[in-house]
């Protein structure tokens, strides 16, 4: 099991959410939390995590919306069924909350 947060997970046709860290096993995520406080063996990025039930396709598609502001923020309730893989974004553009050319991006695991 591991522990990572970033400045922002990304849920693609809901939205961002601010300081929450994921849990991973087996690949999958298996739990999401809020990141109030530092907690033992979370591991901290920059940059933006992306939570997927898809495989890795193009990631720019996943970032399509209208506007930021109006996004519903949906936390998905993550159960041992579901299959929620997590990527790592950076760098990231925190003005158009886009990626950039630059922005890589590999699986937490």
């Amino acid at each position: 099991m591991k522990r990572f947060a970033a400045h922002y997970l990304f849920v693609p046709g809901s939205g961002f959410l601010k300081q929450y860290a994921i849990e991973i096993e087996g690949g999958y995520i298996c739990h999401i939390f809020p990141f109030s406080e530092e907690i033992e063996s979370v591991e901290w990025f920059p940059g933006v995590i992306l939570l997927t039930p898809q495989e890795e396709s193009d990631i720019n598609t996943l970032f399509n919306f209208t506007n930021i502001e109006k996004q519903s923020i949906y936390i998905p309730k993550v159960t041992i069924n579901m299959k929620w893989r997590a990527y790592l974004l950076y760098p990231f553009n925190f003005v158009t909350m886009q990626p950039v050319a630059e922005t890589l991006h590999r699986q937490l695991q």
